[in-house]
């Protein structure tokens, strides 16, 4: 069934804007839940983080007490400025915020101090996971009449190099200035020098993760995905045939024009089918890439059902 919107049938007609789904609460919230927990991170962190600190040196205490406010104050602008880079910037600091909370609690504080802020902080990591939060980080950076929606990271990343460049981030951009704020002026300024560097490798590798998406445009869709193909693929309105969820055959690419560009994601996966095949490069083991044809590209949307409500506003041909 075609399902299509239009902007200017009567409700209660095929098409109204009154018989499309209802947007559901945490798209309309976007990134205010994750805001608001964050605003209640220093109220509730706080005191076990100063607990942490009360048997080090009045200097470290008070280097690492401005520090905290201040990575707890840029992320907040983060989080009020939704782009890209913002989110990888957010994605870096609110996990390291829970990492350390961690270490604050083996090493000082009550047990309620503990909890609360691990909690808190727990809550914060969860909610910046939602995929509606993703969405509309990577939303933000979109120009003009595009929309931008991200893609689901396939586990093949998310259980290897994504936690190891978050590491690297971490570990990287705050050992240099700890040891130096303790003191430790030679061995600090050289780790500074190679940490902030592993720092940047590590914010580079999770930029790329975050700026994966869809992005539909006046003449089509255009399918960004470095880690998949070498550039990005537009896919013009004139040749698209169908915007859908995948069946079992495109899934199982029982046809040689079927091109899986997951990455292994899990979930429902999306088919842009074609009504004439389109020349792609894919990114494969060997250094070059292999070239396609398509007939049909299997995508991984973060959030399918918004993607399809997304293309069929836009009057892209959305079938269910």
């Amino acid at each position: 069934m075609m399902l299509t919107v239009s902007t200017d049938a009567r409700p209660g007609t095929p098409g109204s804007p009154a018989d499309t789904p209802a947007e559901p609460l945490l798209d309309r919230l976007a990134l205010w839940p994750l805001r608001a927990v964050w605003f209640v991170v220093p109220l509730v962190a706080g005191p076990l983080f100063g607990s942490a600190l009360t048997d080090t040196s009045d200097g470290f205490q008070a280097a690492v007490s401005v520090a905290l406010w201040a990575i707890w104050a840029v992320a907040l602008t983060a989080m009020l400025v939704p782009r890209t880079i913002t989110l990888t910037l957010v994605r870096v600091v609110v996990p390291g915020a829970l990492l350390a909370a961690c270490w604050a609690s083996l090493v000082g504080g009550s047990a309620l101090e503990k909890v609360a802020a691990i909690a808190v902080l727990l809550v914060a990591v969860v909610v910046l996971m939602a995929p509606s939060t993703v969405t509309s980080f990577v939303d933000g950076s979109s120009y003009g009449p595009e929309q931008r929606l991200p893609l689901r990271t396939p586990p093949s990343l998310l259980l290897g190099p994504a936690p190891l460049a978050w590491l690297a981030a971490v570990v990287g951009a705050v050992t240099g200035p700890l040891l130096l704020a303790d003191g430790s002026w030679v061995l600090g300024a050289i780790v500074l020098v190679l940490g902030w560097g592993l720092a940047y490798l590590g914010v580079r590798a999770l930029h790329g993760l975050s700026r994966r998406w869809l992005v539909l445009v006046p003449a089509g869709v255009v399918v960004h995905d470095l880690t998949a193909m070498p550039e990005p693929l537009l896919v013009q309105k004139h040749l698209l045939q169908a915007f859908r969820p995948a069946v079992g055959s495109d899934e199982e690419g029982a046809a040689e024009a079927n091109i899986d560009l997951s990455l292994g994601a899990s979930g429902l996966l999306l088919a842009l089918e074609m009504n004439s095949p389109v020349q792609l490069a894919r990114r494969t083991a060997r250094a070059k890439p292999d070239e396609v044809s398509a007939q049909t590209l299997l995508v991984a949307p973060a959030q399918p059902g918004r993607a399809l409500r997304a293309a069929a506003a836009k009057k892209l041909p959305v079938t269910r």
